[in-house]
């Protein structure tokens, strides 16, 4: 394959870690705690979700949690 770089797994955990920071900001700025998670499936982000306890005043309102529930509504409303 001439001309096309492979990515390695360092560099996709690094990008994928990055894109976990980035909503964490965004949870951040939105007055929440600064957590963000991300759902990757065959090297692609599929869902992304950050934490929301503040906004959302429910103290289970953690970025891992809220992205599980959103894949569980992905999931229903296929």
């Amino acid at each position: 394959m001439f001309g096309t770089r492979r990515m390695s797994h360092r560099d996709s955990d690094e990008r994928f870690a990055r894109e976990s920071i980035e909503l964490a900001r965004q949870a951040r700025a939105a007055g929440n705690h600064p957590f963000g998670a991300l759902l990757v499936l065959d090297g692609k982000v599929v869902l992304t979700a950050g934490n929301t306890v503040a906004t959302d005043r429910d103290p289970t309102a953690h970025a891992e949690t809220n992205l599980i529930a959103a894949a569980l509504r992905q999931a229903g409303a296929k």
